[in-house]
């Protein structure tokens, strides 16, 4: 009996010990700079340059030098017009979801990031899709999976619009003398 005691406190002392371990850790964790937040964003439709696919449906690379910031992603442009036109309306010329397989987000969920030789026009909108599987599926019933992913497209330009408006607010304080 008297062993069963000194196993428990020994086990008692084990289990505190890795508490303090594993908050401590994740203490260093926090402190430290996260790989997500050292790491550029992605880029967009691997480099090439929506405005051009959205006019002339033809894939055409952008450049670096022409870049705009949407959503997360980076979007290259082949000149400076197509980006000004993209900064000015990036929802018309952005693939729907950030780019995410719309099948896979409204059969689960998931936000899973789709690619560029998967993808199509639907309603004058690109659509990226993470296999040709997903592709087919949206292919048989485009409305219903396209309707999702607006819902989910507004929801999130709603957020990202508060997003921005907080910053903002913050940008604007300035301390008093």
């Amino acid at each position: 009996m008297e062993g069963d005691v000194v196993l428990r406190n020994i086990s008692s002392a084990a289990v505190c010990l890795l508490i303090v371990f594993f908050t401590l850790g994740d203490l260093a964790h926090a402190a430290a700079p996260s790989d997500e937040a050292t790491k550029k964003p992605p880029l967009g439709l691997d480099g090439y340059c929506p405005v051009t696919l959205g006019q002339s449906s033809t894939w055409a690379k952008g450049d670096p030098k022409w870049s705009a910031l949407h959503c997360g992603r980076t979007y290259w442009f082949k000149s400076e017009d197509e980006r000004k036109k993209f900064v000015a309306s990036p929802q018309r010329w952005a693939p729907r979801l950030r780019g995410c397989d719309a099948v896979r987000f409204a059969e689960e969920g998931a936000w899973v990031p789709g690619k560029r030789q998967h993808g199509l026009f639907y309603a004058k909108v690109v659509y990226l899709f993470a296999d040709e599987k997903s592709l087919e599926q949206f292919s048989l019933a485009p409305e219903q999976y396209a309707r999702v992913a607006r819902m989910a497209d507004v929801k999130d330009l709603e957020t990202q619009q508060i997003l921005d408006d907080a910053q903002s607010e913050t940008d604007d304080e300035t301390p008093g003398p």
